[in-house]
Protein backbone atom coordinates (compact mmCIF):
# COMPACT_ATOMS: atom_id res chain seq x y z
CA UNK A 1 0.00 0.00 0.00
CA UNK A 2 2.73 2.48 0.92
CA UNK A 3 4.59 1.84 -2.34
CA UNK A 4 1.43 2.36 -4.38
CA UNK A 5 0.82 5.64 -2.53
CA UNK A 6 4.42 6.65 -3.26
CA UNK A 7 3.80 5.97 -6.94
CA UNK A 8 0.73 8.25 -6.89
CA UNK A 9 2.54 10.89 -4.82
CA UNK A 10 5.38 11.06 -7.34
CA UNK A 11 2.86 12.16 -9.95
CA UNK A 12 1.63 15.14 -7.90
CA UNK A 13 2.96 18.66 -8.57
CA UNK A 14 6.21 19.34 -6.71
CA UNK A 15 4.72 22.38 -4.95
CA UNK A 16 2.37 20.24 -2.86
CA UNK A 17 1.80 21.64 0.63
CA UNK A 18 1.30 19.74 3.88
CA UNK A 19 0.37 16.06 3.55
CA UNK A 20 -2.69 15.08 5.57
CA UNK A 21 -4.00 11.56 6.09
CA UNK A 22 -7.54 10.61 7.07
CA UNK A 23 -9.86 7.64 6.98
CA UNK A 24 -9.92 4.17 8.47
CA UNK A 25 -6.28 3.29 7.82
CA UNK A 26 -5.06 6.48 9.43
CA UNK A 27 -6.22 5.22 12.82
CA UNK A 28 -3.17 2.95 12.81
CA UNK A 29 -0.02 4.60 14.14
CA UNK A 30 2.01 2.01 12.20
CA UNK A 31 0.28 2.84 8.90
CA UNK A 32 0.96 6.56 9.32
CA UNK A 33 4.62 5.91 10.11
CA UNK A 34 4.96 3.54 7.14
CA UNK A 35 3.51 6.12 4.75
CA UNK A 36 5.77 8.87 6.13
CA UNK A 37 8.83 6.64 5.64
CA UNK A 38 7.77 5.56 2.14
CA UNK A 39 7.03 9.11 0.96
CA UNK A 40 10.03 10.58 2.73
CA UNK A 41 7.99 13.43 4.15
CA UNK A 42 6.00 14.40 7.20
CA UNK A 43 2.42 13.14 7.43
CA UNK A 44 -0.21 14.94 9.52
CA UNK A 45 -3.17 13.07 11.02
CA UNK A 46 -6.08 14.97 12.49
CA UNK A 47 -7.14 13.47 15.79
CA UNK A 48 -10.65 14.85 15.45
CA UNK A 49 -13.72 12.93 14.42
CA UNK A 50 -16.20 13.49 11.62
CA UNK A 51 -13.71 14.93 9.13
CA UNK A 52 -16.08 14.37 6.19
CA UNK A 53 -18.87 16.28 7.89
CA UNK A 54 -16.48 19.06 8.84
CA UNK A 55 -15.29 19.22 5.22
CA UNK A 56 -18.85 19.57 3.94
CA UNK A 57 -19.58 22.36 6.43
CA UNK A 58 -16.39 24.20 5.42
CA UNK A 59 -17.23 23.81 1.70
CA UNK A 60 -20.70 25.28 2.29
CA UNK A 61 -19.28 28.15 4.35
CA UNK A 62 -16.83 28.90 1.56
CA UNK A 63 -19.48 28.69 -1.17
CA UNK A 64 -22.16 30.68 0.65
CA UNK A 65 -20.20 33.17 2.73
CA UNK A 66 -16.82 33.15 0.98
CA UNK A 67 -15.11 32.15 4.24
CA UNK A 68 -11.90 30.31 3.45
CA UNK A 69 -11.43 27.32 5.78
CA UNK A 70 -8.46 27.24 8.10
CA UNK A 71 -6.96 23.88 9.03
CA UNK A 72 -7.07 23.38 12.78
CA UNK A 73 -3.96 21.34 13.42
CA UNK A 74 -3.93 21.94 17.16
CA UNK A 75 -5.12 18.37 17.70
CA UNK A 76 -3.03 16.87 14.92
CA UNK A 77 -0.33 14.26 15.23
CA UNK A 78 2.75 14.45 13.03
CA UNK A 79 4.69 11.49 11.67
CA UNK A 80 8.21 12.19 10.45
CA UNK A 81 10.12 9.91 8.09
CA UNK A 82 13.26 8.08 9.17
CA UNK A 83 15.86 8.54 6.38
CA UNK A 84 17.11 4.95 6.86
CA UNK A 85 13.63 3.54 6.24
CA UNK A 86 13.02 5.97 3.38
CA UNK A 87 16.15 4.63 1.67
CA UNK A 88 14.81 1.07 2.00
CA UNK A 89 11.43 2.12 0.57
CA UNK A 90 13.20 3.89 -2.32
CA UNK A 91 14.87 0.59 -3.23
CA UNK A 92 11.57 -1.27 -3.08
CA UNK A 93 9.95 1.47 -5.14
CA UNK A 94 12.58 1.10 -7.88
CA UNK A 95 11.77 -2.62 -8.14
CA UNK A 96 8.03 -1.87 -8.01
CA UNK A 97 8.18 0.59 -10.90
CA UNK A 98 10.36 -1.73 -12.99
CA UNK A 99 7.86 -4.55 -12.47
CA UNK A 100 4.86 -2.29 -13.17
CA UNK A 101 6.44 -1.01 -16.38
CA UNK A 102 7.32 -4.54 -17.52
CA UNK A 103 3.68 -5.58 -17.07
CA UNK A 104 2.12 -2.68 -19.02
CA UNK A 105 2.12 -4.61 -22.31
CA UNK A 106 0.02 -7.34 -20.66
CA UNK A 107 -2.60 -4.83 -19.47
CA UNK A 108 -3.51 -3.65 -22.98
Amino acid sequence: MAISLKDCYRKLPAACGDMYIAGGGSVSHFTCEMIAHALGREIIRQNRGELCTRGIVEAVRMGVAGIRPQADISQAERFSPDPAYTKIYDGIYARYTALRESMEAHWQ
